[in-house]
């Protein structure tokens, strides 16, 4: 219970202990709704084209990474246009300035939230696993699930590198920016962090999910840039990567 404690206690300190903050961000809550509804068309879009396709008869590894790769090309690009693009202005503003020049925050911060992230979802599994709550288990892929060949290069850029990129650009550079502009720190954080869940669409994931969105959207918030919490997502995706590949 320490184990788990420990980072749903940090997490309560760092969402109470936040000011307002404007990230100076020209769109706002109206912008973040509209990017948010056209990534839920793009999403039936790839649906409907998933269907038509048939990719019931693919590999379970290719099937992931056309979803993947699709969604995650969408998360990049709608931020992209309803933001810089549309507004006019430097595509830093999405947070892809420079990397943090303190130590502390290019590398000891994404460290840190890695490894409290890891915790978590350690100790959210015992404890599923000691009440016997199936429906809330973190999913397990199944076997033969694994890559090979060209695959295993494509699946490391796509599931490791494009898909916490594309994520981080679109919930914390362009979600939660943009609703902290015109709300608080608090609203921000918490329906970006929900939303980040929510697009998991795996009820096991939701909850490791919502900890690890705030822990990233806090790191965001602190640096200004979207290079120390996608390093923590990347490192996580690739820890998943490498499981699922050796197993």
């Amino acid at each position: 219970m320490c184990c788990y404690g420990m980072p749903v206690m940090l997490t309560f300190r760092l969402i109470v202990m936040q000011n307002n903050y404007s990230f100076g961000v020209p769109w706002k809550s109206l912008n973040v709704t509209l990017g948010v509804g056209g990534l839920v068309g793009v999403v039936i879009v790839v649906a409907v084209l998933a269907i038509w396709l048939n990719i019931q008869s693919w590999s379970p590894s290719s099937r992931l990474l056309f979803l993947s790769g699709t969604i995650g090309t969408a998360m990049f690009v709608i931020p992209l246009w309803l933001g810089p693009i549309r507004h006019k202005v430097s595509i830093r503003t999405l947070g892809l300035g420079r990397y943090p020049t303190s130590i502390f925050w290019a590398v000891g911060a994404p460290l840190i939230l890695m490894s409290l992230i890891l915790c978590f979802n350690a100790a959210y599994s015992l404890v599923v696993e000691f009440f016997g709550i199936e429906l809330f288990a973190l999913p397990i892929y199944p076997s033969g699930f694994g890559f090979e060949g060209y695959a295993l290069l494509l699946g490391f850029v796509i599931l490791t590198l494009w898909g916490p990129l594309s994520e981080e650009v679109f919930f914390r550079a362009y979600v939660f920016s943009g609703l902290i502009s015109n709300t608080n720190f608090k609203i921000a954080i918490v329906i970006s962090s929900c939303l980040f869940a929510l697009s998991h669409l795996t009820i096991g994931m939701v909850i490791p999910a919502l900890f690890a969105g705030i822990l990233l959207s806090w790191l965001y918030y602190k640096t200004r840039s979207i290079w120390p919490s996608f390093t923590v997502h990347a490192l996580q995706n690739a820890l998943a990567f490498l499981v699922v590949t050796i197993a």
